[in-house]
């Protein structure tokens, strides 16, 4: 029996269910392909759920939440959809499955938002904790802040691509997390790196060829392919340059997806990328 999977992305429109070819799962979460279930992370319903554990009554909580004026108080209140986002992350991990000894997820990937943004968002609960002190808000933080850093439970896994200002945001990500975040980092996933066209021995056969040859001959479609060979074994090397740079900077391993002109559009071919990871590993 395989594990049992769960996604979690927070985003404003959902992307992961076309991947795997299934219907939209929504924040009620659903099943996106043998042993993977999918969520689609809403700030507004994370809130409604958390609130309702502690008031009980529907009519209650929408008389306190549902009006305008409050709802758009809780808007400016910093740092409340992170935390109650990663609440409901954490309400995941300890979901209990048919049977109540263990639990109905084995692993589950968050996919969070982009670095600058997720760094705020994994901070956010223990300074929650620090500034409520005490009451269910102290409370409920400081269990996220020891979910995130207990490292038999939790990693940071970076996606970046191998260029120059990404590489450079992933660099200041992985210090934060060593420095602030007290969050083991897991692999770097480098993703859409780009491949070389031709091998440079065959380039520069080509080349060396007078481009007058190609003229005299009607070939001016094989000349620009050249040009265009010349510049994509350019963007390659410089790719392999960054990535150089990223395995200087961190001892965390780093995997490789390839650059794929349609992209992950289905199941197959996720699961494509997935033994290409592996091998990379």
């Amino acid at each position: 029996m395989g594990l049992s999977v769960i996604v979690v992305e927070w985003a404003p429109v959902e992307q992961m269910s076309r991947f795997f070819g299934a219907p939209e799962v929504g924040y009620q979460g659903g099943v996106l392909s043998s042993g993977i279930h999918g969520l689609n992370l809403d700030p507004q319903h994370a809130f409604r759920e958390y609130m309702l554990s502690k008031v009980h009554l529907e009519s209650v909580y929408d008389k306190l939440f549902e009006n305008s004026i409050i709802r758009s108080f809780r808007c400016f209140i910093p740092g409340l959809d992170d935390l109650m986002c990663l609440g409901k992350v954490r309400e995941l991990i300890l979901e209990k499955g048919p049977r109540a000894r263990r639990h109905k997820y084995d692993v589950i990937i968050f996919d969070g938002p982009p670095s600058a943004q997720a760094v705020v968002m994994l901070q956010t609960p223990s300074q929650a904790a620090r500034i409520a002190r005490t009451g269910p808000i102290e409370k409920h933080s400081r269990a996220i802040a020891r979910l995130l850093e207990d490292p038999a439970l939790t990693a940071l896994c970076v996606v970046t691509q191998a260029e120059e200002l990404a590489v450079a945001e992933t660099e200041e990500i992985m210090s934060a997390a060593h420095e602030n975040l007290n969050i083991r980092l897991g692999p770097v996933v480098a993703n859409a790196v780009p491949s070389q066209v031709l091998t440079p021995k065959e380039l520069k056969i080509l080349n060396t060829m007078d481009s007058s040859h190609f003229n005299s001959n009607g070939n001016q479609t094989l000349e620009s392919w050249i040009h265009y060979a010349s510049l994509a074994n350019r963007e390659a090397e410089m790719a392999q340059l960054e990535l150089a740079r990223l395995r200087r900077k961190s001892s965390a391993p780093l995997l490789t997806v390839p650059f794929m002109m349609d992209g992950p559009r289905d199941i197959d071919r996720v699961k494509a990328i997935a033994d290409y990871m592996l091998e990379s590993e």
